[in-house]
């Protein structure tokens, strides 16, 4: 039921338009419930043995990489699922590869999981950063200047993530350091009871 709410919203917003984001709210909690289903199932859905479990991530990999090198468009933000179906499964597909590079990660004990965690803890903030970054950045001026500069479509992409990636690590590395902010989005509860205890 969840996954005809999801594609009906996408759908109607075709031809209307609905305030508060509710159509980008809708398109995002297909998302939302395949994670949740994930959890369910131990956040783990391992097949038998090592090599079925490998060759699934590889298999994860590839579809990503192919998502990335024909990418049209795929903004949940405007309810653009790109080329629909195929673009929604790649990028299931791209979660499941860092999911499992994520665990990897943490389980070989391996520095990079610390400033991964932290990153994870701010993510608000910094989805919060993407989604003013989006409107107020010049990146359609970057990207011409980077297609004159002969780059390839592939490369562009890449370069325009990178610097996205810089920036939105920056100012959410910033913001994480101002009390107002952290109020804001309700972190300095957790701050102040790990003071108390």
């Amino acid at each position: 039921m969840l996954v005809v709410f999801s594609i009906s919203v996408w759908l109607a917003y075709q031809r209307i338009w609905l305030p508060l984001s509710i159509q980008a709210g809708g398109c995002g909690l297909a998302f939302m419930y395949v994670g949740w289903l994930w959890r369910k199932l131990g956040s783990d859905p391992k097949p038998a043995n090592k090599e079925a479990r490998f060759a699934l991530i590889l298999l994860s990999v590839g579809v990503w990489f192919c998502f990335i090198r024909d990418f049209k468009s795929f903004w949940l933000v405007h309810c653009d699922l790109g080329r629909g179906a195929i673009d929604v499964f790649g990028s299931i597909c791209a979660c499941y590869a860092l999911v499992r590079a994520c665990d990897w990660i943490c389980k070989k004990r391996i520095p990079l999981r610390i400033p991964l965690a932290s990153f994870g803890k701010w993510s608000l903030i910094a989805l919060c950063v993407h989604e003013l970054e989006m409107y107020i950045c010049p990146w359609q001026l970057l990207k011409n200047e980077l297609i004159a500069f002969g780059l390839t479509d592939l490369n562009v992409l890449l370069a325009l993530i990178a610097c996205k990636l810089a920036l939105i690590f920056a100012v959410t590395a910033i913001l994480v350091h101002l009390r107002p902010v952290l109020w804001l989005f309700g972190y300095t509860q957790g701050v102040q009871s790990k003071k108390e205890s």
